[in-house]
C-alpha cells in the first residue's frame, strides 16, 4: 500500500480503532502496524481468525488477560543482562497466559487445528514460571523460599535491627534532656538521634547529618556504632544473596529464551485473533479471503459498508458492488451523496481482505486479488511544491498510470475535475480508457456527462449512481448500478439555503440540452427510487408472511405433540384400569369359586371388561393413534416410494407398482404384499425420509429379566410374519392383562425375517418400554426377551 493510498483511505485510522479492542499494549502495536499481505500465502491466518470468531460466537472466546510490552526485557535476557523482580513479575503473568491459551488449544485442536496452531507455545517455559513463582511475590519481592541462604541472612538482618533498634531506645531515653524530640531515625541507613545543636551535655558519638536550620543534629552514639556496623553486614549479606537469586532466574530464563519467545509471540498473535474477532462482532463483518483466480466477477460485495462510520457509530446505508476484472464503473449523482464514501469502503474492502481483517460485507460476499490499490482522492492543494488542486491531480494519476497493471484497482474521486470542463472531460475519459487499457480495475466518480455517455456506449465500463430524494431534498446513499445519476446541484444549493429566486435564475441560465438532460435523469432517479421503495415493502411483507407461516407451521406442530401426549397418557391410563379391573376379578373369583351363578356374573363381567380393553390392546385403535406413523396421502405409491405399515407398526420400500389394490414392499429382510388400506405413504421422497426418534419418558426401573417358562413364552414357528405378529400382539396384551413384568418371544433363527419383523414390531408397540435379543443363558439369539410398561 503507498503512503498516498494509505492516507486517501484513512487506514491508520482505521488501524487506531481496531487497536482499542486489544487487552495488550504489543497486541495494539501489532494491529497498528498491519498491511496488506504481498502475497495470498500471506494471508494464512484467515482459518485461525473464522474459528476465533466462531468460538467467540459460542461464548467461548480466548481466555485474554492484558500483559506489558516485554521486547526490551526479553533482549536484555537473550543478552545475559540480570533482570530484576518487577520485570519477572510481569514476565510471569505473560508466561501463565501462555499456559492458559495453551490448554485451550489443546481443547479444540480437533476442530480448529489453525487456530491451535496459531496460540500454542512450547511447554518448556513452565518451569521458569514454577521457579519465578517459588522466588518472587505478586508485590515483586524476593521471598525468603528462595534459598535457605536468604532466609537465613534476613533473619540475621532481623535480629541485628531488633538489638539496634532496643539499644537506640535505652540511649534516647538515657540523653532525653540533649534531645530536641523523643525519636529514634534513619540517615543514611544508620539510626541516629536527633540531639539540640546548643546541648550543654552533647552525646558522644558521630554527627551523621543536621536539620536544615541547624537546630538538630543527628548523631549516631558511639555505643550504638558497633552494632550498627553489624546490621550493615547482614544487610549486605541479605542484598547480595538477593542479587545472586536473581542472577539464577536471569540465567534460568536466558537458557529457555527461545521457548518464552515462543509464548509472547502466542500471546500477542492471541491478542490480535480476539480483538479482530470483537471487531467482526461488533461491525457484523466476515473474514474475506481474496482469491487470484476468481469467477465471472472479481468485486462482488453484498450490503458493503464503511468502516470508520461503523467505528462512528453511525448507521450506514449498505451497498451491494459487482465489477468485472478489467472493467471501470463510473458514479454520478448529487454532491454528499455518498459517492466518495463508497469509493472509499471498496478500497478498504481490498485492503483489510489482504491484510487479515474481517470486512463489514454480508456472507456470500467474494473479492479478487487486487494489488496495487492505488488511489487519488480529495485536495491535494500544495503551496511548498507549488501546485494546484488540478496540478497535483494530475501529478497523481500520471503515477497512477505508470503503476496500474492487470492486478491493480484504481479509485478515482472526480476525476480531472478543477479545470476547464470540456478538457477535464475530455483528460477523464482518456485516463479511464487508458488504465482500462493496461487491464486495470477502474472506480470513478464523476459530475462530467460526457464521461457518464462513454460509460453508457463501451463495453467495458458501466454507470452507477447513488440515490436522491427528490421530496425531501436528501441522499439516499444507496447504490444503483447501470443507471447514470443527476447531479442535482440546483437542489443541494437549495437544500442549503440558497435563495429559491437565485436557484430558479441558475436555471434559466442553463442550457436547454442541460436543462431536457437533468430532468431526464432526475425523472429516472425518481423512478428508481419509487421502484427501490416498492421492492423494499415487498420483501417486507414476503418476510412478514414468512413468519407467519413460521409460526402457524410451530402451532400446529405443538398441538400435535400435545395431542399425541395425551393419547399415549390416556391408553396407559386405561391399560391400567383393565389391568386392575382383572386383578380385583381374579381375587373375586378366587373368593367364590365355589358359587356358580357368581362364576357366572364374574366370566360376563369380564368379557364386558376385554371389551372396554379392546381399542388399546396391540394394533388397537389408541395403539395405532399414538405410533409415530408418517401421514397418509391419497396417491397410490410408487416403486421406491417410502411407506409405513400401519398394522405392522415398521417402515417399508415399495418394490413393485400397486395391483388390484395390493402391494409388494419390502421392511428390513421381510417381503410382504400388503392392501393399500394397510400402508401410509409418506410425504418425503425415500431419500429426505427420517426415522423420528420417539420422545424419552420417564421410565421406572426395569429391573431384571423374567424368568422363561412355558407360560410367558410364544413360540412363532412356522407362522407367515402377519400371523406371527397378530400371535405376538394377543400375547402380550394376555400378560398386559395378568400383571406380568414381560415375556418372550421364540422366533427361531431361519433367514432371520421373521426374527427381523418381530424385534421392529416390539420396539414400536407403546405399551412395550424394552425389548433385546436374549442372552445366551436365557436361550441365545432364537428368543427376545420384552418388559412391559408399569
Amino acid at each position: 500500500m503507498t503512503p498516498r493510498t494509505q492516507a486517501d483511505l484513512q487506514w491508520q485510522a482505521l488501524l487506531d480503532h481496531l487497536a482499542g479492542f486489544a487487552s495488550s499494549a504489543p497486541g495494539a502495536a501489532r494491529l497498528r502496524a498491519l498491511e496488506p499481505a504481498e502475497h495470498p500465502t500471506d494471508a494464512s491466518h484467515d482459518a485461525a481468525l473464522r474459528a476465533c470468531i466462531e468460538l467467540r460466537e459460542q461464548d467461548a472466546a480466548l481466555p485474554l488477560t492484558g500483559f506489558d510490552d516485554l521486547a526490551a526485557v526479553l533482549d536484555r535476557t537473550q543478552r545475559s543482562d540480570v533482570v530484576n523482580a518487577e520485570e519477572f513479575v510481569v514476565l510471569t503473568r505473560m508466561l501463565r497466559l501462555g499456559t492458559a491459551l495453551r490448554r485451550a488449544a489443546a481443547s479444540f485442536r480437533d476442530r480448529h487445528p489453525e487456530l491451535a496452531d496459531a496460540i500454542d507455545s512450547p511447554r518448556d517455559s513452565e518451569q521458569l514460571v514454577t521457579r519465578i513463582e517459588q522466588c518472587i511475590d505478586e508485590s515483586g519481592e524476593i521471598a525468603d523460599s528462595a534459598s535457605s541462604a536468604l532466609r537465613r541472612a534476613r533473619q540475621a538482618e532481623r535480629d541485628h535491627r531488633q538489638q539496634v533498634q532496643r539499644l537506640a531506645n535505652r540511649l534516647m531515653r538515657q540523653h532525653s534532656g540533649a534531645l530536641s524530640g523523643q525519636f529514634v531515625t534513619e540517615r543514611d541507613g544508620r539510626y541516629v538521634l536527633p540531639q539540640r545543636s546548643d546541648a550543654h551535655d552533647p552525646i558522644d558519638g558521630l554527627v551523621i547529618a543536621s536539620s536544615a536550620s541547624g537546630g538538630t543534629l543527628f548523631v549516631e552514639p558511639r555505643e550504638l556504632t558497633p552494632v550498627s556496623n553489624k546490621l550493615r553486614i547482614a544487610q549486605a549479606d541479605v542484598t547480595r544473596e538477593e542479587a545472586r537469586v536473581l542472577a539464577e532466574l536471569s540465567e534460568l530464563a536466558q537458557s529457555l529464551i527461545e521457548p518464552v519467545r515462543a509464548t509472547y509471540a502466542a500471546c500477542i498473535t492471541a491478542d490480535v485473533l480476539n480483538s479482530l474477532s470483537r471487531w467482526a462482532a461488533s461491525s457484523r463483518s466476515i473474514v474475506l479471503t481474496p482469491r487470484l483466480e476468481e469467477g465471472t466477477h472479481a468485486i462482488e460485495l453484498k450490503a458493503l459498508r464503511h468502516p470508520l462510520l461503523i467505528a462512528q457509530g453511525i448507521d450506514v446505508v449498505p451497498n451491494d458492488i459487482i465489477l468485472q476484472r478489467g472493467h471501470g464503473v463510473v458514479v454520478s449523482g448529487p454532491n454528499a451523496g455518498g459517492k466518495t464514501v463508497c469509493l472509499k469502503a471498496l478500497g478498504l474492502a481490498c485492503c483489510m481482505s489482504r491484510a487479515g481483517i474481517p470486512v463489514p460485507v454480508a456472507a456470500g460476499s467474494k473479492l479478487g486479488w487486487f494489488d496495487p490499490v492505488l488511489t487519488d482522492i480529495g485536495d491535494e492543494q500544495s503551496i511548498a511544491m507549488s501546485l494546484s488542486t488540478f496540478s497535483a491531480h494530475v501529478s497523481n494519476l500520471a503515477g497512477i498510470l505508470k503503476a496500474a497493471g492487470d492486478r491493480a484497482l484504481v479509485l478515482l474521486d472526480e476525476v480531472a475535475a478543477g479545470t476547464d470542463p470540456e478538457e477535464g472531460c475530455a483528460l477523464a475519459g482518456a485516463v479511464v480508457g487508458a488504465l482500462l487499457d493496461r487491464g486495470a480495475t477502474v472506480w470513478t466518480t464523476t459530475h462530467f456527462e460526457s464521461l457518464k455517455e462513454l460509460a453508457d456506449e463501451s463495453a467495458r465500463m458501466q454507470n452507477a449512481s447513488v440515490g436522491f430524494n427528490f421530496d425531501s431534498l436528501t441522499p439516499t446513499f444507496e447504490l444503483q448500478l447501470g443507471v447514470p445519476g443527476p447531479s442535482s446541484a440546483l437542489h443541494v444549493a437549495a437544500r442549503f439555503g440558497i435563495d429559491a429566486a437565485i436557484i430558479d435564475r441558475a436555471r434559466t441560465l442553463l442550457p436547454e440540452l442541460s436543462r431536457r438532460r437533468q430532468q431526464l435523469l432526475e425523472t429516472l432517479a425518481h423512478n428508481l427510487e419509487a421502484a427501490r421503495q416498492a421492492r423494499k415493502e415487498a420483501e417486507a411483507s414476503e418476510q412478514r408472511v414468512r413468519a407467519l407461516e413460521a409460526q402457524l407451521e410451530e402451532q400446529q406442530r405443538n398441538v400435535r405433540q400435545r395431542a399425541e401426549a395425551e393419547l399415549a397418557r390416556d391408553q396407559l391410563q386405561l391399560t391400567a384400569a383393565v389391568r386392575k379391573s382383572r386383578e380385583q376379578l381374579r381375587k373375586a373369583a378366587a373368593l367364590l369359586a365355589d358359587a356358580p351363578k357368581a362364576a357366572d356374573a364374574l366370566r360376563e363381567a369380564e368379557s364386558l371388561i376385554d371389551a372396554a380393553g379392546h381399542p388399546i390392546r396391540a394394533g388397537g385403535e389408541l395403539d395405532q393413534a399414538t405410533r409415530k406413523g408418517p401421514a397418509a396421502v391419497d396417491a397410490p405409491p410408487s416403486k421406491g416410494a417410502q411407506v409405513y405399515l400401519t398394522k405392522l407398526g415398521v417402515k417399508a420400500v415399495v418394490l413393485e407398482a400397486p395391483r388390484k389394490r395390493r402391494v409388494v414392499v419390502q421392511a428390513g429382510a421381510m417381503k410382504l404384499t400388503v392392501g393399500l388400506d394397510d400402508i401410509q405413504v409418506t410425504e418425503k421422497p425415500p431419500a429426505e425420509v427420517k426415522a423420528r426418534k420417539p420422545k424419552p419418558r420417564r421410565e421406572q426401573p426395569l429391573g431384571e429379566p423374567p424368568i422363561r417358562g412355558a407360560d410367558n413364552t410364544v413360540d412363532l414357528r412356522g407362522l407367515r410374519v402377519d400371523e406371527a405378529i397378530s400371535s405376538v400382539e394377543v400375547f402380550a396384551d394376555r400378560l398386559l392383562s395378568r400383571g406380568e413384568r414381560g415375556g418372550y418371544v421364540l422366533h427361531g433363527h431361519g433367514t432371520g425375517a421373521l426374527r427381523s419383523a418381530v424385534r421392529a414390531h416390539l420396539g414400536d408397540v407403546a405399551y412395550i418400554a424394552k425389548s433385546r435379543p436374549a442372552s445366551r443363558e436365557e436361550g441365545g439369539d432364537a428368543f427376545t426377551v420384552f418388559w412391559l410398561r408399569g
